[in-house]
């Protein structure tokens, strides 16, 4: 009964702030006011610090129901954009929507800076937030408001504002990563958010601090410490619960099993190898329900059914290498009379990287 109370209560107070939406809105279109702002006082009269005193936090609600509404807000004013408008109005609209947009950050970069005694990036960051044109606030004054502009200017402006969000988007993930990366190079940053556009965001699982420090290092956009840390929903909360696309395996054994707990539909699992010391037993009736694909990939047996790529891959890592385009991770060089003790610490899983043994008096 009491459930059923806080659901009749949570039906009224909703459909009570969708009537003063209604209602506000009228008011707003009689006055001029901005109907964003109407509905941002609304929203604040409403919340937890006005006189409403409703507390809401859940952030995955409102990132949905408000990219719902601003999804009907673009379909509604690109419905009533006809389609020779839009190309004839391209060509300014999407200088608008990418230079407009870098621009307005540029001017607004200084006075954060001065004003909040900020850096520049993060003036910058400030700059690009701002910066994109609000869709909804543009539709309103060109449709509710009737504005006489003319034919071209009108329909440069609402292609503008539905079109700038993913310059601006763009810009404010090259600041928050070059802000997080800290004194990397803006090449380093390009290069990075390159890599994520063409691979995607790379998990990194480990056995150990020291492991999950050197993945880090080497950029591995989420590290995961399997010694501490539950796989399966680290994986399933950084992908919003979608799993992991590809899984490269080369441990085997319980590392295996959890891999393919959190995979995504129509995903592939990589085997390399079983460092663990266990063969996994891959269930079939789970690959596929949840229609994955398992792939096994043994170097070796290419040495007999096809040498030539061997060779081939071979010199193509040896040219990046020398190029510097690709650095094998070394951890350790030991001499000989090390080589025993170095051993065991691969097969402990305790080292972080490739160790080198190398001939008595060597240098290291």
């Amino acid at each position: 009964m009491a459930a059923l109370d806080a659901l009749s209560i949570g039906i009224l107070l909703g459909a009570l702030l969708v009537l003063a939406g209604i209602m506000s809105s009228l008011v707003a279109m009689r006055f001029g006011a901005p109907l964003l702002l109407v509905f941002l006082i609304v929203g604040m009269l409403a919340g937890e610090a006005g006189p409403g005193g409703v507390k809401f936090d859940d952030v995955r609600t409102t990132y949905v129901v408000g990219s719902i509404a601003l999804a009907l807000i673009l379909f509604d004013g690109g419905l009533r954009t006809r389609f020779a408008t839009f190309r004839s109005v391209l060509g300014p609209a999407t200088t608008l929507a990418t230079a407009g947009v870098l621009l307005t950050a540029a001017l607004t970069a200084p006075v954060a800076k001065y004003l909040l005694a900020m850096s520049w990036t993060e003036a910058l960051l400030v700059g690009a937030v701002v910066a994109s044109t609000d869709a909804a606030a543009v539709f309103f004054l060109l449709h509710a408001r009737g504005l006489r502009l003319r034919p071209r200017v009108g329909a440069t402006l609402e292609v503008e504002s539905g079109s700038n969000d993913p310059f601006a988007v763009l810009l404010t993930i090259i600041l928050v990563e070059f802000l997080t990366v800290g004194d990397r190079s803006w090449q380093h940053v390009l290069a990075v958010l390159a890599e994520q556009a063409v691979l995607g965001t790379v998990i990194g699982v480990v056995g150990g601090p020291e492991k999950a420090k050197t993945a880090t290092g080497l950029g591995c956009d989420l590290v995961i410490d399997r010694r501490s840390e539950d796989i399966v929903t680290a994986v399933k909360e950084a992908t919003g619960g979608r799993g992991a696309d590809v899984v490269y395996d080369p441990v085997g054994g319980d590392a295996y099993a959890k891999s393919v707990k959190c995979i995504a539909f129509e995903g592939r699992v990589i085997v390399v190898g079983f460092a663990s010391g266990v063969i996994p037993t891959p269930a079939l009736n789970h690959a596929l329900v949840k229609n994955y694909s398992i792939t096994g990939l043994h170097w070796g047996l290419y040495n007999t059914k096809d040498p030539a790529a061997v060779r081939a891959c071979h010199d193509e890592l040896t040219r990046l290498a020398a190029q510097g385009v690709i650095k094998p991770l070394i951890s350790e060089r030991v001499e000989l009379a090390g080589a025993a003790s170095a051993v065991q610490r691969v097969a402990d899983g305790t080292s972080t990287g490739r160790i080198v043994v190398l001939p008595s008096g060597a240098a290291r």
